[in-house]
């Protein structure tokens, strides 16, 4: 019998999940509706319309998984669309810089590679908490189990994340001085 804590627990994580998921969802769909043309930041690349839905159904499947809709068979979905947007992404660019000749890539500025880095590391944090609760106090039903599963990912997701964003970051030279 799981403890009252865990059930708790495992309702306040399954709520922020659910919420996340709705908002994702609704800003995700706003770009493929919206008659403005999207770029990518700070390359000022146009965005196709297949890389705004690929993204906008990575987003779906990921929220409809969270509600545990066929949870698996979406999760799958929701990271083939991501990995779908990623070649378009690169596609967009690619076209980009053979129509004007230009380079996309502006590297991003230190102030902003430092909120990130804090940004991820909450989220890293956060779900790692989630997944360490997770594995003290195991899920009962098939839904904790699918948030369980979904931890784990963002932990690496962000953790991967992190180390390359520690990793490229600006080092000054020590002879500078």
């Amino acid at each position: 019998m799981p403890s009252r804590a865990f059930i708790q627990g495992s309702n306040q994580n399954m709520i922020f999940m659910r919420i996340f998921g709705i908002v994702m969802l609704v800003l995700s769909w706003k770009p493929v509706f919206s008659p403005r043309v999207a770029f990518y930041k700070r390359s000022w690349v146009p965005v196709s319309l297949g890389s705004k839905l690929a993204t906008a159904v990575a987003v779906t499947a990921f929220c409809v998984a969270t509600f545990g809709v066929r949870p698996l068979l979406c999760a799958g979905l929701s990271a083939g669309c991501v990995l779908l947007g990623l070649w378009y992404s690169k596609r967009d660019r690619w076209e980009y810089e053979k129509q004007t000749g230009r380079l996309s890539f502006r590297p991003t500025g230190e102030q902003e590679r430092s909120a990130f880095f804090a940004i991820d590391a909450v989220l890293f944090v956060l779900f790692l908490s989630f997944a360490i609760r997770d594995q003290i106090w195991r899920p009962v039903t098939q839904e904790q189990r699918i948030v369980q599963h979904l931890d784990w990912g963002f932990v690496a997701f962000t953790g991967i994340t992190a180390l390359l964003l520690y990793w490229k970051r600006s080092r000054s030279n020590a002879s500078e001085n």
